[in-house]
C-alpha cells in the first residue's frame, strides 16, 4: 500500500491508513479520543498526496461494494473481524465505522436528510442501500475500543478510544457523538476564521462572540478549548479536537491560495558589492505578475519555478 496507488486501495488498505491517522498520528497517546475528525480532509490526509477531496471520498466509499447486499454484509459482525484484529494488531472494522462517522457529520449532499440512516444511504450515489438496522454497530465500536485499550497498555504507542455515549440511540449513538465537526458547524467556523490571524486569542474571541448558532456538540468542544485558554494551558488548548479542526481548515485555506494565486519567495543574489532581488514564484504567480511588470527581465525557468525582476 503506497500513496501513489491510492486509487487501487482495498477496504483493508483504507482501514490501515485510517487507523494509523486516527490512533497513531493524531496526538499524544495519553490523551483519549473523544471525537474523530469525520471529514473528507481526513481521508485525503490518509493517502499522503494532494487530491480532490470528493474524488478521494468516492474511492473510499466504492470499496464497500457495488450493491446493497455487499454493503449490508460488511456491517454484520463476523468471527473473521476479531481474528484479523488479533492477528494484525489493528482493528479490522475501523474503516466501516469511519463510514458511519461520515453519515454522523453529514455533508453537502446529505445535510438535508435529518435521520442518520437516511444520510448513510445517501453516501452511496449509484444504488439504494436502504436503511441498515446497524444491529452490530455497538459490537464494532467495542472491538475497536477494546483493541485501543489493550494496545495502549501493552505498547503505549496508540491513543485510547473512549465510548461515552449513554443515550437512547444505543446502536448509532457513538457514530453520531464521535463525529466532529458536523458539516454545518464546519462551514460556520470556516466563515469566521481569518487565515492571516489564527492565534488562540483571536480565534477564541471570534467564535465565542458568534457561538449561538453552533450545535451543542460543537459548543462542548469549543468550551473545552476556551477553558484551557483561561487556565493558560496552551498545550491542552493545542491538543483539543476544536483546535485540530482549525488547523485543518487553515491548511486548506493555504492550499487554496497557493493553487489560485501561486507560491512566492524572495531570492537574493550577491555578487561582490552588488545585490539583486528577485521574486521567486511558480506558474500561477508568473501569470499574475507578467502583465504588471512589462519591462522586467524575462523570467528564467527552472522546472516549475520563475524569477521575476521587480526593480
Amino acid at each position: 500500500m503506497t500513496s501513489l496507488d491510492w486509487k487501487a486501495w482495498t477496504l483493508e488498505d483504507w482501514n490501515h491508513a485510517l487507523v494509523r491517522e486516527v490512533f497513531f498520528n493524531s496526538g499524544p497517546t495519553d490523551i483519549p479520543i473523544t471525537r474523530i475528525n469525520a471529514s473528507d480532509r481526513l481521508l485525503s490526509k490518509c493517502i499522503g498526496v494532494d487530491a480532490n477531496h470528493e474524488e478521494v471520498r468516492k474511492h473510499f466509499i466504492a470499496c464497500f461494494g457495488g450493491g446493497p447486499r455487499s454493503v449490508r454484509a460488511k456491517f454484520v459482525m463476523r468471527a473473521i473481524y476479531r481474528q484479523r484484529t488479533q492477528a494484525d494488531d489493528i482493528p479490522a472494522v475501523f474503516a466501516h465505522l469511519f463510514l458511519t462517522l461520515l453519515a454522523g457529520s453529514a455533508d453537502a449532499n446529505s445535510i438535508g436528510f435529518g435521520q442518520f440512516r437516511h444520510r448513510f444511504s445517501e453516501l452511496f450515489e449509484s444504488f439504494n442501500v436502504g436503511e441498515l438496522p446497524f444491529d452490530d454497530l455497538p459490537k464494532f465500536w467495542s472491538l475497536v475500543a477494546d483493541w485501543s485499550i489493550n494496545r495502549n497498555n501493552r505498547l503505549g504507542d496508540c491513543r485510547v478510544l473512549q465510548l461515552t455515549y449513554r443515550g437512547r440511540e444505543n446502536r448509532i449513538g457513538n457514530s453520531k457523538k464521535l463525529a466532529f465537526p458536523t458539516y454545518v458547524d464546519e462551514k460556520r467556523l470556516n466563515s469566521l476564521l481569518d487565515p492571516d490571524n489564527l492565534d488562540f486569542g483571536q480565534v477564541g474571541g471570534t467564535v465565542i462572540n458568534n457561538i449561538k448558532p453552533f450545535s451543542d456538540q460543537f459548543k462542548e468542544e469549543f468550551y473545552n478549548f476556551y477553558t484551557c485558554l483561561h487556565r493558560s494551558d496552551l498545550k491542552g488548548a493545542f491538543e483539543t479536537p476544536f483546535w485540530g479542526v482549525v488547523q485543518d481548515l487553515s491548511l486548506e485555506s493555504q492550499k487554496y491560495l497557493v493553487s489560485n494565486y501561486g507560491s512566492y519567495s524572495v531570492e537574493i543574489f550577491i555578487q561582490q558589492q552588488d545585490s539583486e532581488f528577485y521574486l521567486g514564484t511558480d506558474k500561477h504567480g508568473y501569470e499574475l505578475f507578467k502583465d504588471f511588470f512589462p519591462i522586467a527581465k524575462s523570467p528564467t525557468v527552472d522546472g516549475e519555478s520563475f524569477l521575476v525582476d521587480l526593480i
